[in-house]
């Protein structure tokens, strides 16, 4: 059988969608904390110069695993984001919207 690049282009994507999607199997605090920092960085680094208000607050309660406020902040948090996001005109990424959403399956899950 043969692949073309395109066709494997496609499997990594969706395997690598697949594993972020997943909730980790190691389930201690240390690796949630690493999922969740390393989501983190990965929106920021969407941005090139400082990330949005609700971003840096996001990333401020996974520094602190203050996991029970995400929790019951997140639907503001993104909201703000949006609106940042529609008052300056910079559009957002699907990596920033992914990971947001992400970071809320997994700390609802916990």
């Amino acid at each position: 059988m043969k692949i073309t690049k395109q066709k494997l282009k496609q499997i990594i994507k969706e395997e690598l969608e697949s594993a972020l999607e997943s909730p980790p199997t190691d389930n201690s605090a240390a690796a949630i904390g690493m999922q969740l920092a390393w989501m983190a960085d990965r929106m920021l680094s969407a941005y090139t110069d400082e990330g949005p208000p609700a971003l840096q607050e996001m990333i401020d309660l996974i520094k602190a695993r203050d996991y029970e406020k995400i929790r019951s902040d997140h639907n503001r948090m993104w909201t703000d984001l949006v609106k940042y996001h529609r008052d300056t005109g910079i559009p957002m990424t699907p990596r920033v919207s992914h990971n947001f959403r992400a970071i809320r399956t997994i700390v609802t899950n916990m």
